[in-house]
C-alpha cells in the first residue's frame, strides 16, 4: 500500500487506502462528490483488513433495500416483456412472460434473496440478515403493487429488426427503431456515462423513461436532461443525432413529463457538466 494513499480508519489495527478518481463519471457519483468529497472517497476506498470489497461496509436499511428491490423487479419484468416483443401488459404474450417469471410475488421474493446474499459477508450486517429478510418479505405485497403500477403504464415498441444494439448486445452499435430497456449511454468527450431505464426510438427521434420507486425529488428532471445530453453525444448508439423529444419520470402513482433540452440548452448543459467534472478533480 502506498503510504501517501493510506489513511487511518479509526478501527484498531486497520487502515484504508484512498481510491483513484474515475476516468468517467455517473450522475450519482458526481452528485455525491460535489455534496461531500470525503464521503465519496470513503465509500470507494479499500479496507483490506476489514473485508475484500470496495468501500467501508455499509449498514443496510430496509427503505433503501426496498427501493432497490422494486426497481429490480421492474427491470426484470420489462426485459421479459421486451424479449417477447410485447407492447404492454395488455399484450397476450405478457401473460406467458409473467408466468415464466413465477409471477410478481415469486419474483419479488427472488430479488430479495439476491439482494441479501452478499450481506452475509458484510461485517456490519451479517448478524441482521434474518431480520432484514423478515422485514422485506413482509413488504412483498407492497412491492408487487408498486411494480405493477409502473409497469402497467409502460409502453414498448418492438425493435425494427435483428442486429440492433441494446442491453442484450455486447456491441455498442446504432440503435434502430424500437424500445430498449437498461441502455448505458457514454460520452467520452464529457467523461460521463448514464444508464437509462427505457429508451424508445421512432420517427427519427427518441423518448426516455426513468423509473423512480421513491418520492419525487427536485433533481430527477435534471438527471433525465443529462441523459438527453449523453444521448446527443453518444456517437456509437446515436450516430445520426436523433433528438430527444420526450422525457418521462415514472413514479409509482404517476408519470411526470420533463421538457427536453433545446439545442442551445444542450450546449449550455454540456459546458456546465464539463465544468462540474473539472471541479471534482484535485
Amino acid at each position: 500500500m502506498n503510504e501517501r494513499d493510506r489513511f487511518d480508519t479509526g478501527v484498531q489495527h486497520s487502515s484504508g487506502q484512498w481510491p483513484d478518481l474515475p476516468r468517467i463519471w455517473s450522475y450519482s457519483s458526481l452528485k455525491e462528490a460535489e455534496e461531500c468529497p470525503r464521503r465519496w472517497m470513503l465509500r470507494r476506498a479499500s479496507y483490506p483488513r476489514i473485508w475484500a470489497r470496495q468501500g467501508y461496509p455499509p449498514r443496510p436499511i430496509v427503505p433503501t433495500l426496498l427501493g432497490e428491490a422494486i426497481h429490480r423487479v421492474i427491470e426484470i419484468v420489462v426485459r421479459a416483456l421486451h424479449a417477447r416483443n410485447c407492447t404492454s401488459l395488455a399484450d397476450p404474450s405478457a401473460v406467458s412472460a409473467l408466468k415464466e417469471l413465477g409471477g410478481y410475488s415469486h419474483l419479488a421474493e427472488r430479488v430479495i434473496a439476491e439482494l441479501l446474499e452478499p450481506l452475509a459477508g458484510n461485517p456490519r450486517s451479517s448478524r441482521h440478515v434474518d431480520e432484514l429478510r423478515v422485514a422485506l418479505l413482509a413488504k412483498v405485497p407492497d412491492m408487487r403493487q408498486r411494480a405493477q403500477d409502473i409497469i402497467a403504464r409502460t409502453s414498448l415498441q418492438p425493435p425494427a429488426g435483428a442486429g440492433t444494439g441494446g442491453p442484450s448486445s455486447s456491441r455498442r452499435v446504432p440503435l434502430r427503431e424500437g424500445s430498449y430497456p437498461e441502455v448505458e449511454l457514454q460520452a467520452a468527450s464529457l467523461r460521463f456515462r448514464g444508464r437509462v431505464d427505457l429508451i424508445t426510438i421512432g420517427d427519427e427521434a427518441c423518448g426516455m423513461t426513468d423509473y423512480k420507486t421513491g418520492a419525487p425529488k427536485p433533481d430527477h428532471p435534471d438527471q433525465l436532461r443529462i441523459y438527453a445530453l449523453l444521448w446527443n453525444h453518444d456517437s456509437e448508439l446515436n450516430p445520426n443525432s436523433f433528438p430527444v423529444l420526450r422525457l418521462t419520470v415514472s413514479y409509482t402513482s404517476h408519470d411526470v413529463a420533463v421538457d427536453p433540452p433545446s439545442a442551445a440548452e444542450l450546449n449550455e448543459l454540456a459546458s456546465h457538466l464539463i465544468a462540474r467534472v473539472q471541479a471534482a478533480l484535485p
